[in-house]
């Protein structure tokens, strides 16, 4: 079938580890969550080790694979306290109203004003419940938190969307020396 598409099965593969990894959201959601990101962080570099394939339209593929894996991310914080729960919800939201815009205008700046601070806060809640579990969320403490998140992810979204660049070009060409 990959031969068929044209992507060839390095492409498979990278979809199936897209797909598989996240289920482990449920199982493990902490270390689920941070292999979920991995695996979204490096999968032009894994197709790139492997060979035999590419993403076509890479960009619309990537936000849907990511919108699947922060989709069980968001079903597992419904387990949360109620202001943590409603919290990630609402970036939830606001992100996948974002992107879609975005993929109605074709306007990647946009996702520097909609910023995917659900998984900065999902990991920050995980991480407060499971090793600091005496450190109750308040309003004021939620917005403290998010404006804290939003800084590196603000920097972050510049980086790849504003000013374009590419990591996982540079992570090619001078960690795995492929050029």
């Amino acid at each position: 079938m990959a031969d068929i598409l044209g992507w060839g099965s390095g492409t498979l593969i990278v979809i199936a580890v897209r797909l598989l990894v996240p289920l482990t959201i449920f199982w493990k959601p902490l270390p689920g969550a941070i292999l979920s990101v991995l695996a979204d962080t490096f999968d032009v570099v894994l197709l790139t080790l492997i060979g035999r394939g590419f993403f076509p339209d890479y960009t619309k593929f990537d936000k849907a694979l990511d919108w699947y894996f922060m989709l069980f991310m968001m079903v597992k914080s419904w387990q949360w306290e109620p202001l943590a729960k409603w919290t990630a919800a609402a970036l939830f939201g606001w992100r996948t109203a974002g992107v879609a815009l975005i993929e109605a205008t074709g306007t990647r700046q946009l996702l520097f004003v909609f910023p995917n601070l659900f998984i900065l806060w999902w990991f920050f809640n995980q991480i407060r419940m499971q090793y600091a579990p005496n450190f109750k969320l308040t309003p004021k403490r939620v917005i403290a938190a998010l404006l804290i998140l939003l800084i590196p992810k603000l920097a972050q979204e510049y980086y790849l969307h504003i000013f374009q660049a590419q990591p996982w070009t540079w992570i090619q060409e001078h960690i795995l020396r492929i050029k």
